[in-house]
C-alpha cells in the first residue's frame, strides 16, 4: 500500500504567474522540500529491517513534486493498528519540509513581486509622461488660439 503525497506550490498559495509576463521559479524550494522530507522521514521512522526507511523517496520537478514510500506496511507504522501504536514519521517530515520550503518560496515570491512592482512603476511613469505630454500639447494649442484671438482684437 505505502504512503504518497503530491505537492505543487499553487496548493500552498504560491502563484507562478505574477503579472507583466513575470513568473516565479520555486524549483529551489521544491528541491529543498523533497530533500528535507526524505532526510527527516528517514531519521524519524522506526527501523527494524531498514526496508521502510530505504523506501522513503521523493521526486521534485519544476514547481512541485511527489513524496512516497511503497513499503506495504508504511501506513501501519504511521497511523498504528489495534495492536501497535502509531509511530508517525511521514506527516511530521512533511511539516518540517514545508517549513523549510516555505522560506525559500517566500523569498522567490517576494523577489518576483518586487520585479512586478518595478515594471508597474515603469509603466505608470510612461503613462504619466504621455498624459503630461498631451497636456503640454493642449496648453500650446490653447495659447496659440488665445494669441490668434488677441491679435484679431488688436
Amino acid at each position: 500500500m505505502g504512503l504518497y503525497a503530491e505537492f505543487n506550490t499553487d496548493d500552498f498559495g504560491y502563484p507562478v504567474e505574477l503579472g507583466y509576463g513575470i513568473t516565479a521559479d520555486y524549483s529551489a524550494g521544491c528541491h529543498a522540500f523533497v530533500d528535507t522530507f526524505v532526510s527527516e522521514a528517514r531519521g524519524m521512522v522506526p527501523v527494524r529491517t531498514g526496508n521502510l526507511m530505504a523506501s522513503i523517496t521523493g521526486v521534485d520537478g519544476g514547481n512541485g513534486g511527489m513524496l512516497y514510500t511503497d513499503c506495504e506496511y508504511a501506513q501501519y507504522v504511521e497511523y498504528g493498528t489495534w495492536r501497535n501504536p502509531a509511530q508517525p514519521y511521514f506527516e511530521s517530515a512533511l511539516d518540517s519540509a514545508l517549513s523549510v520550503a516555505s522560506e525559500l518560496w517566500d523569498r522567490e515570491l517576494q523577489s518576483g513581486l518586487d520585479h512586478v512592482m518595478t515594471e508597474a512603476n515603469h509603466e505608470a511613469d510612461e503613462i504619466n509622461h504621455e498624459y503630461r505630454q498631451e497636456g503640454d500639447d493642449i496648453r500650446r494649442e490653447m495659447y496659440q488660439i488665445a494669441l490668434e484671438i488677441f491679435e484679431e482684437m488688436m
